[in-house]
């Protein structure tokens, strides 16, 4: 595996708002939210038919790519096909899905093309060995996301399984970055940082709660509390 960049052991680690909605009343809401509290923040968004969810519509959000920097978890089929309006739009990292995908090098070598950083994300009920034999061939890709949960859904648990996961890979590619999407809280965390996790994604913990910001500042606090 060739990284665009490798992972900085001295860097803190970070948590990632993410703005989860289906229609673009609540992308406003939680967007605004988020925006105040984060440099960076993730959109999420859904076809349908690759998750059974839909999400609000790439046409129908407006975001301010001055003030934050925004990725894109992208739960669809044809990823590619979102690349040229997300760059448009002021997005500069993708997450394409491994399985909504027949040639993953092909979407990192068309994300590279369209100047955003290219994230591979795997299902949580992915095998291991998919996993490693994906992440050994691809070149060019700047870091993973591991699924904590069932995509296209919020608010359900981590499921135990990925953990272990997570450290064979950073095992394998210790330079690599990691990410984990869905099941994040205070309580598990501080587990995740220390097994190799440098990002999270964190949603309703945060945009649902009465004080966001202090919330952010909590999970930061016992993400990096394992850090020396």
């Amino acid at each position: 595996m060739k990284l665009l960049n490798m992972r900085k052991e001295d860097k803190m680690n970070k948590v990632i708002p993410t703005v989860f909605a289906k229609d673009k009343e609540s992308f406003n809401e939680r967007l605004k939210v988020v925006s105040k509290i984060a440099k960076l923040v993730q959109i999420d968004f859904m076809d349908g038919k690759f998750v059974k969810n839909n999400s609000v519509g790439l046409d129908d959000i407006q975001i301010n790519s001055k003030k934050n920097k925004y990725e894109a978890h992208l739960m669809c089929f044809a990823p590619e096909s979102y690349f040229f309006k997300l760059k448009k739009k002021g997005f500069s990292k993708v997450l394409f899905h491994y399985e909504a995908v027949k040639d993953a090098q092909e979407i990192v070598d068309l994300a590279l093309d369209n100047k955003l950083e290219p994230w591979i994300a795997f299902n949580s009920s992915t095998s291991l060995k998919e996993i490693i034999k994906c992440l050994s061939e691809l070149i060019g890709v700047k870091g993973v996301l591991f699924l904590g949960h069932k995509s296209g859904v919020e608010g359900i648990g981590f499921e135990r399984q990925v953990l272990g996961k997570i450290k064979a890979v950073r095992a394998r590619f210790s330079e690599l970055n990691i990410q984990v999407d869905g099941g994040v809280n205070i309580e598990n965390v501080s587990e995740l940082g220390k097994s190799g996790v440098n990002f999270v994604n964190v949603g309703s913990s945060i945009d649902n709660s009465f004080n966001p910001l202090r919330n952010l500042k909590e999970i930061e606090r016992e993400f990096n509390s394992g850090k020396k």
